[in-house]
């Protein structure tokens, strides 16, 4: 039978249409990005994301791993950036639960996809990889330092330049509340409850006094307010003030403390913005009374991403080894 001839154009017709949808679903194919192919069509994957943020803020950080794994699992071998953040934040939940060397190898990872994405970058002229090379190097410089720290000693005195105030059994603390730079009395309130955990412990030789004005205090505390006020990648600062003593010793003289907030007052903060805040608090009160490095165990307060609310033993050591 005569096929017609109707027939026939509409075939080649839907023959053509066929065709040129093939080709341009390749071609979309081809194009994406691997973030894309992650958060545009990975759903499932942002889900579990954000189940383990949601934990970890929670301080659950086996069900964190757990679901970060899971996300891990449902990204594409190339979705580089995807991955460099994702071994980050299981990075930082594995430290948390006293796994160092697990721990390394996720910082590892997440090294490697940071650098993949620099790599990358030279056959895409243009792309802006600022923000991957500042973490590749900060990744590979902190990796190297783990290899010759020991997570597991009493303390870590080892750790970074410790300092100290002459007189650690007076210590004036100065908490700004001014709206455009400092905390409502509530948040205030808290900065102090986590500053009181370094005099609290047994055998502390910390005391600490609060004090009504900037002048005269030893340590100063402030909300961040502007950019460039705390360093890349962080929550918090904290600068010291020295001076040269009688035997030629390098003595604090004063600290300024920088914080993030949301807010000035606490009305719109929720329980993990109070936590964050007052973990911010313990680890900067830390280093202004003159612990300069930060300790390699994810289960100690100064930790580099402590998401701890209380100080641990090594903690408390390493304080009382200071001003012995």
């Amino acid at each position: 039978m005569i096929k017609p001839k109707v027939a026939i154009q509409d075939s080649l017709r839907i023959s053509r249409l066929s065709l040129a949808l093939a080709t341009l679903v390749a071609a979309l194919i081809t194009v994406q990005p691997a973030h894309a192919l992650f958060f545009g069509y990975n759903q499932q994957a942002e889900a579990y994301k954000q189940q383990g943020e949601a934990a970890q803020e929670a301080q659950n950080y086996d069900m964190a791993i757990n679901y970060f794994t899971s996300a891990i699992n449902c990204c594409p071998y190339d979705a580089a950036q995807n991955l460099a953040d994702l071994y980050y934040v299981r990075a930082i939940a594995t430290d948390a639960t006293g796994q160092y060397d697990r721990a390394t190898r996720d910082w590892q990872a997440s090294h490697d996809n940071f650098q993949k994405c620099v790599d990358q970058a030279q056959y895409n002229p243009g792309t802006n990889v600022a923000y991957d090379k500042e973490y590749a190097d900060d990744l590979q410089r902190m990796i190297n330092w783990r290899s010759t720290e020991n997570p597991n000693t009493p303390n870590y005195m080892e750790c970074g330049p410790m300092k100290r105030f002459a007189t650690p059994g007076s210590v004036r603390v100065y908490v700004d509340t001014t709206e455009q730079s400092g905390f409502s009395y509530d948040l205030r309130y808290l900065i102090f409850q986590a500053m009181y955990q370094w005099c609290s412990f047994s055998g502390s030789p910390i005391r600490m006094e609060q004090w009504s004005t900037p002048e005269g205090a030893h340590i100063i505390v402030q909300r961040a307010n502007a950019p460039g006020q705390i360093g890349f990648g962080a929550g918090g600062q904290t600068n010291n003030q020295d001076s040269v003593n009688a035997a030629g010793q390098d003595i604090m003289t004063k600290s300024f403390v920088r914080l993030t907030s949301p807010s000035y007052n606490s009305n719109n903060m929720s329980q993990v913005d109070k936590n964050k805040l007052y973990n911010l608090a313990l680890h900067e009160t830390g280093h202004a009374l003159g612990i300069g490095g930060h300790s390699p165990s994810g289960l100690d307060a100064m930790y580099f991403k402590a998401p701890v609310l209380k100080l641990s033993d090594r903690d408390k050591a390493t304080m009382r080894m200071m001003y012995q």
